[in-house]
């Protein structure tokens, strides 16, 4: 991207939370923030606008945006529907930015994925509250996984005791689902082509951190965090 246009483009962020990252994208131009609801920490600064908006579906033109980002949303969303609208709403050059979290966040989370099943499991016989996981949420379109270990879930007590993450109803389905891999491949078959992968922090659950986000494993590949930077992908021919 010319760095003549650089604080001139329209940045859309898309399940934008809190909107940690919003100072951040003033610096490329008009900022616009989206998620399904608002975020009540959200403060929004200067000259950035918050609508309520799915991805899978948006009141946004045609050919709108320069750059298109997300953190860590990508597993919330059915794919083929959402990356047909972002390409829809995406300038012919844009730039799409996602961050997405990897096996490394999984297996560093554990600790934190027992100490929640063991907190529900005795506040239920408590008859207390439980913690819910971030799990699908149909508002968002969230994809379902549908494979033999999640249907395991169906047998009554059993899901107690069976550990998921995000989206992922069982442990192994996040396990392969969260391989930089498979999100590769994933962008690849949903008409993306990948400009650049980076590998971003080290950390695991912030409920229980076994450790602190630090960029060294990182850089040697060993990632929960990975950013890739992709471009629509058209046909040769």
């Amino acid at each position: 991207m010319p760095k003549k246009n650089i604080g001139k483009l329209r940045v859309l962020e898309f399940g934008c939370g809190p909107g940690t990252g919003a100072e951040y994208l003033c610096q490329f131009g008009n900022v616009t923030l989206t998620d399904i609801r608002r975020n009540s920490s959200l403060v929004l600064p200067l000259g950035v606008e918050f609508k309520i908006e799915d991805i899978h579906q948006t009141d946004f033109s045609d050919n709108e945006f320069d750059i298109i980002v997300s953190s860590h949303v990508l597993p919330y969303l059915d794919m083929p529907r959402a990356c047909q609208e972002m390409k829809r709403i995406g300038k012919e050059n844009a730039y799409y930015a996602f961050s997405v979290p990897t096996t490394t966040w999984l297996l560093l989370s554990i600790p934190a994925m027992v100490f929640k099943k063991f907190e529900n499991v005795y506040n239920r016989i408590r008859g207390g509250p439980t913690r819910s996981n971030k799990t699908a949420d149909s508002s968002f379109g969230c994809r379902t996984v549908s494979t033999r270990n999640s249907r395991l879930l169906e047998k009554g007590w059993l899901h107690r005791f069976v550990l998921g993450a995000l989206c992922y109803p069982c442990f192994l389905d996040a396990f392969k689902g969260l391989r930089v891999k498979n999100w590769r491949n994933i962008l690849l078959s949903n008409g993306f082509t990948i400009v650049k992968e980076i590998p971003l922090l080290t950390y695991g659950d912030s409920d229980v951190p076994i450790i602190t986000p630090i960029r060294f494993p990182a850089r040697l590949g060993v990632a929960s965090s990975y950013l890739f930077v992709c471009r629509k992908m058209y046909d040769s021919k």
